[in-house]
């Protein structure tokens, strides 16, 4: 019976007794996109749930790191990024008396100095000569 059973279900072809397949079907009638309908709706339901649960962890997230930060920037004396000291046998700038005489600083175009110009988050003290 059980080798039967399982031959009818193998079938191209539903069984008249197997009620989700023809009801279920295309063309089931109106049980079909009734159920078509319902398939969708809990399928909606729980891309919202997973949409709210995944943001609910990204704020989560977001809070830790803004705590984290905190607590870095507080360690740090209140810098963003900490300080650093710069210690070289050149400043980064170099006098040049301009048209009228007077003095005036330009940036040095050392490579040191080069390399400084993008870092924004630590407050840097120069020492040189």
């Amino acid at each position: 019976a059980a080798h039967e059973f399982c031959q009818r279900r193998m079938s191209s072809s539903p069984q008249p007794h197997d009620k989700l397949a023809v009801e279920g079907s295309p063309r089931g009638g109106s049980f079909g996109s009734s159920f078509s309908r319902q398939l969708e709706m809990v399928a909606k339901k729980r891309e919202k749930d997973n949409e709210f649960h995944l943001m609910s962890q990204i704020q989560e997230l977001s809070r830790q790191l803004e705590a984290e930060r905190t607590r870095i920037k507080l360690e740090s004396g209140g810098e963003a990024g900490g300080r650093l000291i710069v210690v070289a046998n050149r400043l980064p700038v170099t006098p040049v008396k301009n048209a009228n005489g007077e003095w005036e600083l330009k940036r040095s175009s050392g490579g040191l100095v080069s390399a400084f110009l993008g870092v924004r988050d630590f407050s840097i003290t120069w020492v040189g000569w």
